[in-house]
């Protein structure tokens, strides 16, 4: 699912899925006997509170419309050989992006600004690291690529916790 809100679905690069045809996909799932895990991002690239508004109204609404099995809303981490680690250390060499000009466009149209000392400081404190800090990470993520702050999103995460609980939905914190 990632996220509920269309202009979070295409910094994902899922701009093909909207919060309908997912909400439809699990109709049909349930319709075949099918259980259905959701699970939501909070921080992807531009994230602001009133797009994390949405996904969670839309959390809201999948729960009050399907059946879920459980419901897992975590922060993002960008992590080594993802797109997010392209953004943030493998900028002159992006794996999953085609030029570090398509990087630079992508930003700008989420209102992110890098600079070169940044670029360079991010290389150095993350790029050739053999164990990563999850939290640092997290932390330096949502401050640098994101319009929320990290404390913001553990909030709102835990403000959905509470409310897929209140369904009796399983949620991140106990599934598996």
């Amino acid at each position: 699912m990632d996220a509920a809100d269309p202009e979070m679905l295409e910094a994902q690069r899922k701009n093909k899925t909207t919060g309908e045809t997912n909400l439809e996909a699990i109709r049909m799932l349930n319709k075949a006997g099918i259980s259905v895990h959701a699970s939501y991002i909070a921080g992807a690239p531009g994230e602001r509170p009133e797009t994390l508004d949405r996904t969670i109204a839309g959390i809201r609404q999948t729960l009050g419309e399907v059946e879920l099995s459980s419901v897992e809303f975590s922060r993002l981490i960008p992590l080594p050989n993802s797109p997010a680690w392209d953004l943030l250390v493998d900028y002159e060499q992006p794996n999953f992006f085609k030029s570090s000009e398509e990087i630079d466009r992508y930003l700008a149209t989420r209102d992110i600004t890098v600079t070169p000392d940044d670029r360079e400081e991010m290389r150095a404190r993350f790029g050739d690291q053999d164990l990563l800090d999850i939290d640092e990470l997290g932390a330096f993520w949502a401050d640098n690529f994101t319009h929320i702050s990290e404390k913001y999103a553990l909030e709102r995460i835990s403000e959905v916790d509470e409310m897929v609980t209140a369904h009796n939905v399983r949620t991140g914190n106990n599934v598996g």
